[in-house]
């Protein structure tokens, strides 16, 4: 957690569960899972009042990454969970004046090699696009 008191500003972070990646998962390790739907209804809920509060702030979502499979890997794992992940967080926020950060298809334009955890030049680019959003060229 990361307090700010002279800004007024308060971040906190949650890591993951268990990836689902990583066999053996047991289902009582998958609550994040289950529970994501009824998670971001209530995020919406909560930015829905943020904006009819404040209609003027600036309302971020990161999208889901791609994970990097070697060939035999992509044999028994592929990206699909994490583009009904990608397709449920878009639908959920569609019609908000929120901004996407599209981490699948920065990911998926870049010249490096596909990875869960993007490198350096990857997140530099997605820092990058967030503060093209908060200090567009031209706006003084």
């Amino acid at each position: 957690m990361l307090v700010d008191d002279t800004n007024n500003i308060l971040v906190k972070f949650r890591c993951h569960g268990t990836p689902l990646r990583c066999p053996p998962v047991y289902t009582s390790e998958l609550h994040y899972v289950a529970t994501y739907i009824r998670r971001l209804r209530q995020i919406r809920k909560a930015v829905v009042r943020l904006l009819n509060r404040e209609p003027d702030t600036l309302v971020v979502i990161r999208t889901p990454n791609m994970q990097k499979f070697d060939p035999a890997y992509s044999l028994f794992y592929s990206n699909w969970f994490c583009l009904q992940i990608d397709t449920v967080l878009r639908g959920m926020f569609k019609g908000l004046n929120v901004k996407f950060l599209d981490a699948w298809e920065m990911m998926l334009a870049h010249h490096l090699p596909q990875d869960l955890h993007p490198p350096q030049p990857i997140i530099k680019n997605m820092i990058d696009v967030i503060l093209s959003y908060i200090c567009p060229a031209g706006k003084t």
